[in-house]
């Protein structure tokens, strides 16, 4: 007698089950290492240079890998570039509320909510 199994499921369900969880573990421990590490920046900064420049240089001797390497390069400098970036850009959210004068004829208003009224005295 045959089982049937969903589409796409494995048909051995014990042999899935003990990948999925070989991989979590896995995962935990990486996290787990990650977040040791995070107190010695130095240290990681000190590694990732010398694994960049070890990368190199098995590229320069092997003579090879150059698509990887340019690929590298630029996952590099658009990880650098959202590093260095605002989370927001001020030009985008002006239109929010309220700015400050960007000349000397301009008078700066603050307004309190659509509930304010203005009162001369």
């Amino acid at each position: 007698m045959s089982e049937s199994f969903a589409y796409g499921a494995s048909e051995d369900p014990d042999r899935n089950d003990y990948f999925s969880k070989l991989r979590i573990q896995s995962s935990q421990r990486m996290q787990r290492l990650l977040d040791r590490s995070v107190p010695f920046a130095f240290h990681r900064w000190l590694a990732w240079v010398f694994l960049a420049l070890l990368y190199t240089l098995r590229a320069y001797f092997v003579h090879g890998y150059y698509i990887v390497t340019y690929g590298l390069g630029i996952y590099n400098l658009n990880l650098m570039i959202g590093f260095l970036s605002p989370a927001r850009d001020p030009s985008l959210s002006a239109s929010e509320g309220p700015t400050l004068p960007s000349s000397n004829n301009e008078e700066y208003r603050c307004v309190l909510g659509k509930s304010f009224e203005r009162h001369r005295f």
